[in-house]
């Protein structure tokens, strides 16, 4: 589990590539219970976010349309850039683009179904490199542990599916996400 306090991808992100983080026992809420590791996660995660809009920044003519900057929450990519490099706001499709790119990684994002599984709703980055398994389940990012051959395995109803301890309601992220419209971001 991730702290919930609109960082969640970017811990998620500090978690995956410190393995440290991902075996550390945390408390129900998601926190690091050893008081070291959870100010290296907190202090990581600031500055994969820092690191991540630099580079959003950098490639700001690429997401000059609203479709990419999210019309409904910020005026501009500027605005957007200026409001994310504030620790707690959520993450969207822009960032993580420019993670998958800027750590070469493929992150794969899962939503929660009624019947216990997971749905893949949005791959960013590409299959060559690592990969990065995320549910987003009510505004909130998790890494998902699982064993990855399960993914790979042939779905019985042809939709990519791994069975699922508990059950959720389905979340809502930014606009992209929600209404699961199809951008090509592997460009």
């Amino acid at each position: 589990s991730i702290l919930q306090d609109g960082n969640c991808f970017f811990r998620c992100l500090s978690t995956f590539v410190n393995k440290k983080l991902l075996n550390a026992e945390r408390f129900k809420n998601g926190r690091i219970k050893n008081k070291t590791l959870a100010k290296c996660e907190t202090d990581n995660s600031v500055s994969l976010r820092k690191f991540i809009c630099s580079f959003v920044e950098k490639n700001k003519e690429k997401y000059k349309n609203a479709i990419y900057y999210d019309d409904e929450m910020y005026s501009s990519i500027d605005d957007r850039i200026e409001n994310m490099n504030n620790i707690g706001e959520f993450a969207g499709l822009v960032e993580i683009k420019e993670a998958a790119k800027s750590f070469r990684m493929c992150i794969n994002i899962f939503v929660c179904r009624e019947n216990e599984t997971y749905n893949l709703i949005s791959k960013i980055g590409k299959d060559d490199h690592k990969h990065c398994y995320l549910v987003l389940d009510n505004n909130h990012y998790e890494l998902l542990e699982t064993d990855f051959d399960i993914l790979k395995a042939p779905p019985k109803n042809k939709e990519k599916s791994v069975k699922k301890n508990k059950k959720k309601d389905y979340g809502k992220s930014d606009r992209v996400l929600r209404n699961k419209k199809r951008i090509d971001y592997s460009k």
